[in-house]
Protein backbone atom coordinates (compact mmCIF):
# COMPACT_ATOMS: atom_id res chain seq x y z
CA UNK A 1 0.00 0.00 0.00
CA UNK A 2 1.53 3.22 -1.04
CA UNK A 3 1.55 6.40 1.20
CA UNK A 4 1.41 9.50 -0.27
CA UNK A 5 2.88 12.80 1.80
CA UNK A 6 -0.43 14.34 2.56
CA UNK A 7 -1.72 11.00 4.33
CA UNK A 8 1.64 10.93 6.74
CA UNK A 9 0.65 14.44 7.79
CA UNK A 10 -2.48 13.75 8.11
CA UNK A 11 -1.63 10.80 10.43
CA UNK A 12 0.54 13.00 12.07
CA UNK A 13 -1.47 15.33 12.86
CA UNK A 14 -4.37 12.98 14.34
CA UNK A 15 -1.71 11.41 16.64
CA UNK A 16 -1.35 15.13 18.13
CA UNK A 17 -4.71 15.92 18.36
CA UNK A 18 -5.83 12.53 20.11
CA UNK A 19 -4.76 10.80 23.55
CA UNK A 20 -4.70 7.36 25.13
CA UNK A 21 -5.71 4.24 23.70
CA UNK A 22 -7.99 6.39 20.23
CA UNK A 23 -4.42 7.58 19.57
CA UNK A 24 -2.71 4.47 19.98
CA UNK A 25 -6.02 3.09 17.32
CA UNK A 26 -5.08 5.53 14.88
CA UNK A 27 -1.47 5.38 15.10
CA UNK A 28 -2.30 1.78 14.79
CA UNK A 29 -4.34 1.89 11.51
CA UNK A 30 -2.24 4.09 9.46
CA UNK A 31 0.62 1.93 10.44
CA UNK A 32 -0.40 -1.16 8.81
CA UNK A 33 1.36 -1.88 5.16
CA UNK A 34 0.69 -5.84 4.05
CA UNK A 35 -2.64 -7.66 3.91
CA UNK A 36 -3.62 -10.07 5.73
CA UNK A 37 -3.29 -13.17 3.65
CA UNK A 38 -6.18 -13.91 1.86
CA UNK A 39 -7.14 -17.53 1.46
CA UNK A 40 -5.21 -20.79 1.76
CA UNK A 41 -5.12 -21.32 -1.49
CA UNK A 42 -7.91 -23.74 -1.54
CA UNK A 43 -10.77 -22.80 -3.97
CA UNK A 44 -13.89 -22.94 -1.65
CA UNK A 45 -16.89 -25.39 -2.44
CA UNK A 46 -20.18 -24.86 -0.38
CA UNK A 47 -20.49 -28.18 1.66
CA UNK A 48 -24.41 -27.40 1.09
CA UNK A 49 -26.41 -24.57 0.54
CA UNK A 50 -30.29 -24.30 -0.22
CA UNK A 51 -31.96 -25.96 -3.01
CA UNK A 52 -35.48 -26.19 -4.21
CA UNK A 53 -34.79 -28.07 -7.18
CA UNK A 54 -33.53 -25.54 -9.91
CA UNK A 55 -34.25 -25.80 -13.82
CA UNK A 56 -31.22 -25.70 -15.61
CA UNK A 57 -31.58 -21.82 -17.02
CA UNK A 58 -28.49 -21.39 -15.22
CA UNK A 59 -26.50 -23.23 -17.85
CA UNK A 60 -25.06 -20.50 -20.12
CA UNK A 61 -22.24 -18.46 -20.76
CA UNK A 62 -22.89 -16.38 -17.12
CA UNK A 63 -23.14 -19.13 -14.58
CA UNK A 64 -21.56 -22.54 -14.30
CA UNK A 65 -24.65 -25.30 -13.99
CA UNK A 66 -22.72 -27.92 -11.93
CA UNK A 67 -23.23 -25.59 -8.65
CA UNK A 68 -25.09 -23.00 -9.07
CA UNK A 69 -28.36 -23.94 -10.81
CA UNK A 70 -30.22 -24.65 -7.16
CA UNK A 71 -28.61 -21.54 -5.74
CA UNK A 72 -31.59 -19.30 -4.06
CA UNK A 73 -31.06 -17.42 -1.05
CA UNK A 74 -34.02 -15.24 1.15
CA UNK A 75 -32.39 -11.93 0.63
CA UNK A 76 -31.04 -10.83 -2.84
CA UNK A 77 -28.12 -11.64 -4.79
CA UNK A 78 -25.18 -9.45 -6.58
CA UNK A 79 -23.09 -11.51 -9.89
CA UNK A 80 -20.40 -9.05 -10.87
CA UNK A 81 -18.88 -10.82 -13.83
CA UNK A 82 -15.40 -9.34 -15.24
CA UNK A 83 -15.39 -8.15 -18.78
CA UNK A 84 -11.64 -8.20 -18.69
CA UNK A 85 -10.09 -10.83 -16.31
CA UNK A 86 -8.35 -9.38 -13.73
CA UNK A 87 -8.01 -8.51 -10.26
CA UNK A 88 -10.45 -5.60 -9.23
CA UNK A 89 -9.19 -1.95 -9.02
CA UNK A 90 -7.10 -0.69 -6.00
CA UNK A 91 -7.13 2.48 -6.87
CA UNK A 92 -9.51 5.21 -7.16
CA UNK A 93 -10.08 3.77 -10.90
CA UNK A 94 -12.83 1.44 -11.50
CA UNK A 95 -12.20 -1.70 -12.91
CA UNK A 96 -15.80 -2.73 -15.77
CA UNK A 97 -18.09 -5.07 -14.60
CA UNK A 98 -21.48 -6.73 -15.64
CA UNK A 99 -24.02 -6.18 -12.63
CA UNK A 100 -26.85 -8.89 -12.05
CA UNK A 101 -29.07 -8.28 -9.34
CA UNK A 102 -31.46 -11.17 -8.44
CA UNK A 103 -34.18 -10.40 -5.81
CA UNK A 104 -36.56 -12.34 -4.00
CA UNK A 105 -40.32 -12.18 -5.26
CA UNK A 106 -43.67 -13.48 -3.82
CA UNK A 107 -42.36 -14.41 -0.79
CA UNK A 108 -40.15 -17.03 -3.27
CA UNK A 109 -36.47 -16.45 -2.28
CA UNK A 110 -33.89 -14.77 -5.00
CA UNK A 111 -32.77 -17.62 -7.46
CA UNK A 112 -29.93 -17.96 -9.81
CA UNK A 113 -31.81 -19.46 -12.33
CA UNK A 114 -34.64 -17.15 -12.85
CA UNK A 115 -33.86 -13.96 -14.63
CA UNK A 116 -32.12 -11.02 -12.83
CA UNK A 117 -34.33 -8.01 -12.01
CA UNK A 118 -31.44 -5.85 -12.72
CA UNK A 119 -28.95 -6.20 -15.45
CA UNK A 120 -26.68 -3.05 -15.69
CA UNK A 121 -22.68 -1.60 -16.94
CA UNK A 122 -20.56 -1.39 -13.31
CA UNK A 123 -17.30 0.08 -12.06
CA UNK A 124 -15.77 -1.33 -9.27
CA UNK A 125 -13.05 -0.96 -6.49
CA UNK A 126 -11.71 -1.54 -3.61
CA UNK A 127 -12.41 1.26 -1.00
CA UNK A 128 -11.46 1.60 2.84
CA UNK A 129 -8.05 2.43 4.55
CA UNK A 130 -7.83 -0.51 6.42
CA UNK A 131 -11.08 -2.81 5.46
CA UNK A 132 -8.67 -2.86 2.46
CA UNK A 133 -6.44 -5.18 4.13
CA UNK A 134 -8.89 -7.67 5.44
CA UNK A 135 -9.64 -11.05 2.90
CA UNK A 136 -12.84 -9.69 2.68
CA UNK A 137 -12.68 -6.45 1.19
CA UNK A 138 -15.23 -3.70 0.84
CA UNK A 139 -15.88 -1.93 -3.06
CA UNK A 140 -17.22 0.75 -4.50
CA UNK A 141 -19.61 0.71 -7.23
CA UNK A 142 -20.67 2.84 -9.81
CA UNK A 143 -23.53 2.09 -12.17
CA UNK A 144 -22.58 2.82 -15.45
CA UNK A 145 -24.41 3.23 -19.23
CA UNK A 146 -23.33 1.05 -22.12
CA UNK A 147 -20.98 3.57 -23.30
CA UNK A 148 -19.06 3.64 -19.55
CA UNK A 149 -20.95 6.61 -18.43
CA UNK A 150 -22.02 6.96 -15.00
CA UNK A 151 -25.62 6.47 -14.57
CA UNK A 152 -27.84 5.98 -11.80
CA UNK A 153 -30.62 3.76 -11.01
CA UNK A 154 -32.81 2.83 -8.51
CA UNK A 155 -31.34 -0.48 -6.42
CA UNK A 156 -33.24 -2.92 -4.02
CA UNK A 157 -35.84 -0.53 -3.29
CA UNK A 158 -33.38 2.80 -2.52
CA UNK A 159 -34.04 5.86 -4.31
CA UNK A 160 -31.89 6.52 -7.86
CA UNK A 161 -27.97 6.79 -7.76
CA UNK A 162 -24.92 5.39 -9.68
CA UNK A 163 -22.44 5.80 -6.49
CA UNK A 164 -22.52 2.42 -3.79
CA UNK A 165 -20.86 0.93 -1.26
CA UNK A 166 -20.58 -2.57 -0.66
CA UNK A 167 -19.68 -3.19 2.69
CA UNK A 168 -18.22 -6.30 3.40
CA UNK A 169 -18.91 -7.39 7.26
CA UNK A 170 -15.38 -8.34 8.35
CA UNK A 171 -14.53 -7.43 12.52
CA UNK A 172 -18.77 -7.54 12.49
CA UNK A 173 -19.83 -11.03 12.89
CA UNK A 174 -22.99 -10.51 13.37
CA UNK A 175 -23.20 -8.69 9.88
CA UNK A 176 -25.94 -6.29 10.93
CA UNK A 177 -23.99 -3.63 13.22
CA UNK A 178 -24.25 -1.03 10.11
CA UNK A 179 -27.77 -2.23 9.07
CA UNK A 180 -28.98 -2.29 12.21
CA UNK A 181 -27.40 1.29 13.47
CA UNK A 182 -27.98 3.16 10.52
CA UNK A 183 -32.01 2.37 10.64
CA UNK A 184 -32.13 2.78 14.69
CA UNK A 185 -30.34 6.59 13.58
CA UNK A 186 -32.87 7.42 11.22
CA UNK A 187 -35.32 6.28 13.57
CA UNK A 188 -33.65 8.96 15.75
CA UNK A 189 -34.09 11.69 13.20
CA UNK A 190 -30.18 11.23 12.91
CA UNK A 191 -28.79 11.58 9.29
CA UNK A 192 -28.12 8.16 7.91
CA UNK A 193 -28.00 6.11 5.07
CA UNK A 194 -29.91 3.55 3.31
CA UNK A 195 -29.02 -0.16 3.61
CA UNK A 196 -29.93 -3.38 1.97
CA UNK A 197 -28.36 -7.12 2.89
CA UNK A 198 -27.22 -9.37 0.42
CA UNK A 199 -24.98 -12.59 -0.91
CA UNK A 200 -22.57 -11.30 -3.39
CA UNK A 201 -20.25 -13.86 -6.31
CA UNK A 202 -17.31 -11.56 -7.52
CA UNK A 203 -16.07 -13.34 -10.94
CA UNK A 204 -13.30 -12.12 -11.89
CA UNK A 205 -12.17 -14.73 -14.46
CA UNK A 206 -14.00 -14.32 -17.35
CA UNK A 207 -14.92 -17.40 -17.32
CA UNK A 208 -18.88 -18.88 -15.89
CA UNK A 209 -19.39 -17.74 -12.45
CA UNK A 210 -18.64 -21.00 -10.31
CA UNK A 211 -19.09 -21.19 -6.64
CA UNK A 212 -15.69 -20.20 -5.90
CA UNK A 213 -16.56 -16.95 -6.52
CA UNK A 214 -19.00 -16.58 -3.45
CA UNK A 215 -17.69 -14.18 -1.37
CA UNK A 216 -20.99 -14.04 1.26
CA UNK A 217 -22.94 -11.28 2.93
CA UNK A 218 -23.04 -7.65 2.31
CA UNK A 219 -24.35 -4.48 2.75
CA UNK A 220 -24.75 -2.65 -0.31
CA UNK A 221 -25.31 0.98 1.19
CA UNK A 222 -25.81 4.39 0.06
CA UNK A 223 -22.71 6.54 -0.88
CA UNK A 224 -22.10 9.74 0.97
CA UNK A 225 -22.86 12.27 -1.13
CA UNK A 226 -24.81 15.54 -1.68
CA UNK A 227 -28.34 15.00 -3.26
CA UNK A 228 -31.92 14.75 -2.52
CA UNK A 229 -32.20 11.69 -1.44
CA UNK A 230 -28.47 11.13 0.35
CA UNK A 231 -27.14 14.28 2.13
CA UNK A 232 -29.79 16.59 1.17
CA UNK A 233 -27.79 20.30 1.28
CA UNK A 234 -27.85 23.06 -1.27
CA UNK A 235 -25.82 22.36 -4.53
CA UNK A 236 -22.69 24.74 -4.33
CA UNK A 237 -21.27 26.03 -7.69
CA UNK A 238 -17.81 27.00 -7.98
CA UNK A 239 -19.10 30.65 -8.56
CA UNK A 240 -21.07 30.50 -5.33
CA UNK A 241 -17.97 32.85 -3.41
CA UNK A 242 -20.02 35.19 -1.65
CA UNK A 243 -23.08 35.21 0.92
CA UNK A 244 -25.46 34.33 0.99
CA UNK A 245 -24.88 31.56 -1.55
CA UNK A 246 -21.34 30.43 0.06
CA UNK A 247 -23.13 29.58 3.36
CA UNK A 248 -23.86 26.05 1.99
CA UNK A 249 -24.29 23.52 1.18
CA UNK A 250 -21.01 21.68 2.34
CA UNK A 251 -20.24 18.13 3.33
CA UNK A 252 -17.33 17.27 5.65
CA UNK A 253 -15.50 14.39 7.04
CA UNK A 254 -13.39 14.48 10.49
CA UNK A 255 -10.88 11.74 9.43
CA UNK A 256 -7.57 11.22 7.82
CA UNK A 257 -6.00 10.44 4.74
CA UNK A 258 -6.00 12.11 1.39
CA UNK A 259 -8.53 14.73 1.23
CA UNK A 260 -8.67 18.45 1.07
CA UNK A 261 -8.44 19.84 4.70
CA UNK A 262 -9.83 23.14 6.52
CA UNK A 263 -6.79 25.43 6.76
CA UNK A 264 -7.20 25.79 10.68
CA UNK A 265 -8.53 22.24 10.99
CA UNK A 266 -5.79 19.13 9.96
CA UNK A 267 -8.60 16.47 10.91
CA UNK A 268 -11.59 17.90 8.60
CA UNK A 269 -11.59 17.50 5.39
CA UNK A 270 -14.36 18.70 2.25
CA UNK A 271 -16.04 16.31 0.80
CA UNK A 272 -18.58 18.63 -1.00
CA UNK A 273 -17.73 20.28 -3.34
CA UNK A 274 -15.19 18.78 -4.41
CA UNK A 275 -13.38 20.65 -4.95
CA UNK A 276 -14.20 23.51 -3.02
CA UNK A 277 -12.93 27.24 -4.51
CA UNK A 278 -10.37 29.09 -2.31
CA UNK A 279 -13.28 31.63 -0.99
CA UNK A 280 -15.65 28.01 -0.03
CA UNK A 281 -12.75 26.67 1.91
CA UNK A 282 -11.78 30.06 4.04
CA UNK A 283 -15.62 30.74 4.33
CA UNK A 284 -16.08 27.22 5.75
CA UNK A 285 -13.19 27.21 7.56
CA UNK A 286 -14.12 30.35 9.17
CA UNK A 287 -17.59 29.08 10.41
CA UNK A 288 -15.71 26.05 12.33
CA UNK A 289 -13.43 28.27 13.73
CA UNK A 290 -16.02 30.47 14.98
CA UNK A 291 -18.32 27.74 16.41
CA UNK A 292 -14.79 26.54 18.08
CA UNK A 293 -14.24 29.60 19.75
CA UNK A 294 -17.61 30.29 21.03
CA UNK A 295 -18.10 26.78 22.16
CA UNK A 296 -14.54 26.68 24.11
CA UNK A 297 -15.46 30.86 24.92
CA UNK A 298 -16.89 32.17 28.32
CA UNK A 299 -20.25 32.83 26.98
CA UNK A 300 -20.07 29.40 25.52
CA UNK A 301 -23.38 28.75 27.76
CA UNK A 302 -24.94 32.11 26.11
CA UNK A 303 -27.90 31.46 23.44
CA UNK A 304 -26.67 34.38 21.11
CA UNK A 305 -22.59 34.68 22.04
CA UNK A 306 -22.14 30.95 22.88
CA UNK A 307 -22.45 27.35 20.57
CA UNK A 308 -25.86 27.88 20.20
CA UNK A 309 -25.44 30.29 17.44
CA UNK A 310 -23.49 27.94 15.51
CA UNK A 311 -24.94 24.27 15.59
CA UNK A 312 -28.47 23.01 15.33
CA UNK A 313 -28.58 22.03 18.84
CA UNK A 314 -31.19 19.39 19.25
CA UNK A 315 -29.48 17.31 15.77
CA UNK A 316 -26.24 17.56 18.67
CA UNK A 317 -28.46 16.02 21.18
CA UNK A 318 -30.02 12.74 19.22
CA UNK A 319 -26.26 12.72 17.63
CA UNK A 320 -24.32 12.68 20.52
CA UNK A 321 -27.06 9.42 22.66
CA UNK A 322 -26.71 7.31 19.12
CA UNK A 323 -22.66 7.12 19.17
CA UNK A 324 -22.94 7.12 22.74
CA UNK A 325 -25.67 4.33 22.73
CA UNK A 326 -24.40 1.57 20.22
CA UNK A 327 -20.48 2.78 21.76
CA UNK A 328 -18.87 3.52 18.42
CA UNK A 329 -15.02 2.85 18.86
CA UNK A 330 -14.87 5.32 15.92
CA UNK A 331 -17.30 7.74 17.04
CA UNK A 332 -16.15 11.30 17.36
CA UNK A 333 -12.77 10.86 15.49
CA UNK A 334 -13.08 9.08 12.08
CA UNK A 335 -15.47 9.08 9.78
CA UNK A 336 -17.42 11.60 11.32
CA UNK A 337 -19.52 13.44 9.43
CA UNK A 338 -20.85 17.14 9.65
CA UNK A 339 -22.72 19.36 6.92
CA UNK A 340 -23.99 22.64 6.64
CA UNK A 341 -26.68 23.60 4.66
CA UNK A 342 -27.31 26.97 2.87
CA UNK A 343 -28.64 29.34 5.67
CA UNK A 344 -28.25 26.70 8.40
CA UNK A 345 -26.28 25.09 11.26
CA UNK A 346 -23.39 22.86 11.52
CA UNK A 347 -25.44 19.62 11.84
CA UNK A 348 -23.54 15.99 12.28
CA UNK A 349 -24.00 13.10 10.28
CA UNK A 350 -24.63 11.08 8.27
CA UNK A 351 -23.62 8.70 11.29
CA UNK A 352 -21.28 5.99 9.23
CA UNK A 353 -19.10 2.91 9.78
CA UNK A 354 -20.14 1.04 12.80
CA UNK A 355 -18.23 -2.34 12.59
CA UNK A 356 -16.17 -1.38 15.49
CA UNK A 357 -19.38 -0.60 17.60
CA UNK A 358 -21.66 -2.13 19.71
CA UNK A 359 -19.34 -3.88 21.96
CA UNK A 360 -15.87 -4.55 20.00
CA UNK A 361 -12.81 -3.64 21.95
CA UNK A 362 -9.16 -2.10 22.01
CA UNK A 363 -6.43 -4.77 22.64
CA UNK A 364 -6.02 -3.05 26.39
CA UNK A 365 -9.25 -3.30 27.30
CA UNK A 366 -12.52 -0.89 26.79
CA UNK A 367 -15.24 0.34 29.35
CA UNK A 368 -18.73 0.46 28.88
CA UNK A 369 -19.59 2.33 31.59
CA UNK A 370 -17.86 5.65 30.77
CA UNK A 371 -19.08 7.94 27.97
CA UNK A 372 -17.34 7.67 24.90
CA UNK A 373 -16.58 11.06 24.53
CA UNK A 374 -14.53 11.45 27.41
CA UNK A 375 -11.89 8.48 26.12
CA UNK A 376 -12.29 9.73 21.94
CA UNK A 377 -9.69 12.68 21.76
CA UNK A 378 -9.06 16.09 22.32
CA UNK A 379 -10.98 17.97 20.10
CA UNK A 380 -13.46 18.29 23.26
CA UNK A 381 -16.53 19.55 21.64
CA UNK A 382 -18.68 17.11 22.86
CA UNK A 383 -17.39 16.98 26.49
CA UNK A 384 -17.53 20.92 26.64
CA UNK A 385 -21.67 20.34 25.37
CA UNK A 386 -22.03 18.44 28.48
CA UNK A 387 -20.65 20.98 30.55
CA UNK A 388 -23.48 22.97 30.17
CA UNK A 389 -26.20 21.73 32.46
CA UNK A 390 -29.06 23.15 29.95
CA UNK A 391 -27.61 21.09 27.41
CA UNK A 392 -26.93 17.82 29.72
CA UNK A 393 -30.69 18.43 30.64
CA UNK A 394 -31.49 18.09 26.97
CA UNK A 395 -29.81 14.86 26.66
CA UNK A 396 -31.13 13.44 29.72
CA UNK A 397 -34.59 14.13 28.78
CA UNK A 398 -34.71 12.91 24.84
CA UNK A 399 -33.00 10.09 26.57
CA UNK A 400 -35.84 9.32 28.38
CA UNK A 401 -38.62 10.31 25.89
CA UNK A 402 -36.95 7.76 23.73
CA UNK A 403 -36.28 5.18 26.18
CA UNK A 404 -40.50 4.88 26.45
CA UNK A 405 -40.52 3.61 22.61
CA UNK A 406 -37.93 3.56 20.17
CA UNK A 407 -35.17 3.05 22.15
CA UNK A 408 -37.02 0.41 25.00
CA UNK A 409 -35.44 -3.13 25.33
CA UNK A 410 -38.37 -4.69 23.52
CA UNK A 411 -37.82 -2.51 20.58
CA UNK A 412 -34.34 -2.62 20.24
CA UNK A 413 -34.38 -6.07 20.65
CA UNK A 414 -37.27 -6.23 17.78
CA UNK A 415 -35.14 -4.36 15.47
CA UNK A 416 -31.90 -6.28 15.93
CA UNK A 417 -34.52 -9.83 15.28
CA UNK A 418 -35.82 -8.15 12.03
CA UNK A 419 -32.34 -7.24 10.35
CA UNK A 420 -30.93 -10.82 11.06
CA UNK A 421 -34.26 -12.76 10.40
CA UNK A 422 -33.25 -12.57 6.90
CA UNK A 423 -29.61 -14.00 7.58
CA UNK A 424 -31.10 -17.26 9.24
CA UNK A 425 -32.27 -19.08 6.74
CA UNK A 426 -28.92 -19.91 4.91
CA UNK A 427 -27.01 -16.60 4.27
CA UNK A 428 -24.53 -16.24 7.27
CA UNK A 429 -23.97 -19.86 7.59
CA UNK A 430 -22.73 -19.12 3.66
CA UNK A 431 -21.18 -16.03 4.79
CA UNK A 432 -19.26 -18.46 7.80
CA UNK A 433 -18.70 -21.50 5.53
CA UNK A 434 -17.34 -18.92 3.39
CA UNK A 435 -15.09 -17.04 6.05
CA UNK A 436 -14.40 -19.30 8.95
CA UNK A 437 -14.02 -16.24 11.98
CA UNK A 438 -17.45 -16.88 13.50
CA UNK A 439 -14.79 -18.24 17.39
CA UNK A 440 -11.70 -16.23 16.17
CA UNK A 441 -11.53 -13.19 18.78
CA UNK A 442 -9.23 -11.46 16.67
CA UNK A 443 -9.76 -11.73 13.21
CA UNK A 444 -7.05 -9.61 11.88
CA UNK A 445 -3.75 -9.87 13.83
CA UNK A 446 -2.04 -7.56 14.35
CA UNK A 447 -0.57 -5.46 17.03
CA UNK A 448 -2.93 -3.20 19.24
CA UNK A 449 -5.24 -5.91 16.92
CA UNK A 450 -9.50 -5.21 17.59
CA UNK A 451 -10.72 -7.71 20.13
CA UNK A 452 -14.12 -9.09 19.29
CA UNK A 453 -17.16 -11.05 19.71
CA UNK A 454 -16.79 -15.14 18.86
CA UNK A 455 -19.72 -17.40 19.18
CA UNK A 456 -19.78 -21.32 17.99
CA UNK A 457 -22.78 -19.79 16.11
CA UNK A 458 -24.15 -17.18 14.27
CA UNK A 459 -27.40 -16.90 16.68
CA UNK A 460 -25.07 -16.43 19.42
CA UNK A 461 -23.72 -13.28 17.71
CA UNK A 462 -27.39 -12.01 17.96
CA UNK A 463 -27.66 -12.84 21.36
CA UNK A 464 -24.26 -11.23 22.15
CA UNK A 465 -25.66 -7.60 20.26
CA UNK A 466 -28.90 -7.77 22.37
CA UNK A 467 -27.34 -8.14 25.20
CA UNK A 468 -24.88 -5.44 24.92
CA UNK A 469 -27.49 -3.02 24.51
CA UNK A 470 -29.90 -3.97 27.02
CA UNK A 471 -26.61 -2.90 29.62
CA UNK A 472 -25.21 -0.20 28.00
CA UNK A 473 -28.95 1.58 27.58
CA UNK A 474 -29.30 0.86 31.67
CA UNK A 475 -26.19 2.48 32.65
CA UNK A 476 -27.29 5.16 30.42
CA UNK A 477 -30.67 5.03 31.96
CA UNK A 478 -28.91 5.56 35.82
CA UNK A 479 -26.49 8.07 34.82
CA UNK A 480 -28.63 10.81 32.92
CA UNK A 481 -31.45 9.95 35.56
CA UNK A 482 -29.06 11.80 37.71
CA UNK A 483 -28.72 14.81 35.51
CA UNK A 484 -32.07 15.17 35.07
CA UNK A 485 -33.18 14.65 38.71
Amino acid sequence: MTWTKSKMVAAGTTVLLLSGTVAGFVAHKMALRSAYPADSGTPFKFAKHGSAGGTDNAASAKLDPSGLADFNSSIPILVFRTKWPGPVSTSKSFSSFALDIYEPKDNEPARLDHAPTVTTPAGLHVRGMVSRLFPKRSYRVRLQDEAGQKHGRPLLGMPSDADWVLHGPWLDKSLIRNAFSYDLARAMGCAAMRTRPCEVFLNTSGRPVTVADYIGVYQLIEDVERGKHRVNVAKLAPENDSEPAISGGYVLDWDVGDGTYLPHWKTIQVKYPSPPSRPQLEWIDRAFTQFDQALKGKDFRNPEKGYAAHIEVDDWVNYILFEEFIFNLDGYTRSFYLQKDRGGKIRPGPVWDHDLALGHQFQRGTSFTQWWHTQAGSHGWVTRLMDDPAFARKLAERWALLRKKLLSDAQIQARIDAAAAPLLSGAADRNFERWRILNIERPFPRPNDYITIKSSTYPEQIAALKEFLRKRAAWMDATLSRISG
